[in-house]
């Protein structure tokens, strides 16, 4: 594989879940944007999200697909553990990147005149839980010794919400494992 072309938009967790991931590879990749909720962007992703991909020409849209595809494409490296029990901690966490953390760290309003009580309790409890899942498994990463494709996840989930929260860097300070893992990750 050569180059991977990803339409979408800088600021997107998703596409610098890919980017990070076609870099770790040594993937030429390119960003295109497009015009949001246009026939071009349905030709491209048909439920009208980000990232689609180009791969060497052929078209696939859906972060984790297109990871899976440029992780397979290029052997050296490997983003995906060869134990099964990793392997499942890698998808484990990546479902629940999807389905619990994005929604909580990127689409609820975290802003400090909108950040609620509520809002930063569900922050913090997620922070503790990945500070938790390190301190447990004693590892570099998030499921081995060997990043995979779940820390580059989380890794530009937790980058957006340094953004948005102001305390965010005091939150994190006080969880050595997670504050060791986010620098480590910051090198990529």
């Amino acid at each position: 594989m050569k180059h991977i072309t990803v339409y979408g938009f800088n600021g997107s967790t998703y596409v610098s879940t890919v980017e990070l991931v076609a870099k770790y590879k040594g993937i030429q990749s390119t960003l295109e944007g497009f015009e949001f909720c246009s026939p071009e962007h349905a030709k491209l992703h048909p439920f009208l999200k980000m990232p689609a991909a180009k791969i060497d020409g052929k078209p696939l849209y859906e972060s984790l697909a297109i990871c899976i595809a440029l992780d397979e494409a290029e052997q050296k490296n490997s983003l995906q553990p060869i134990d099964p029990f990793e392997k499942a901690k890698m998808f484990q966490w990546i479902s629940s990147t999807i389905d619990y953390i994005y929604p909580r760290l990127v689409s609820t309003p975290l802003s400090e005149e909108e950040l609620s009580a509520e809002n930063l309790n569900e922050v913090t409890k997620i922070l503790i839980l990945l500070d938790k899942e390190l301190e447990d498994q004693q590892k570099k990463y998030l499921v081995s010794d060997q990043v995979c494709i779940a820390d580059f996840y989380i890794y530009p989930i937790l980058k957006f919400a340094s953004v948005k929260i102001d305390n965010f860097k005091s939150l994190i300070k006080e969880l050595n494992h997670l504050d060791r893992w986010y620098q480590t990750m910051n090198q990529f």
